[in-house]
């Protein structure tokens, strides 16, 4: 799933921004997500992480005006895919305002 969320910072801003919101949601959902697995080269960032018996993984690119996520879901999470993106756009947007 291909998520692309604009922006008016600086590159270096959106992606504190973005950094800063990852870290907010690790602590926010401690007990509900393990095996949480963040690495950022420059501007893209790679994550995994554990819901359960669900996995996903994938990445994040910070980019002028723009940040791109790619996330993989699990098949039987495709269900719940329009939710999933909605709550990221809505959660990315906010910290991206």
């Amino acid at each position: 799933m291909k998520i692309e969320i604009p922006h008016q910072h600086t590159k270096e801003e959106a992606q504190d921004r973005i950094k800063n919101l990852l870290q907010n949601l690790k602590e926010k959902y401690a007990d509900k997500i393990n095996n949480v697995q963040e690495n950022w080269l420059e501007d893209t960032g790679t994550f995994s992480l554990a819901m359960g018996p669900f996995s996903t993984s994938g990445s994040i690119a910070v980019k002028e005006n723009l940040v791109e996520i790619d996330l993989t879901i699990p098949f039987i999470a495709g269900l719940y895919k329009n939710q999933i993106r909605s709550l990221i756009e809505a959660q990315a947007k906010e910290v991206l305002a």
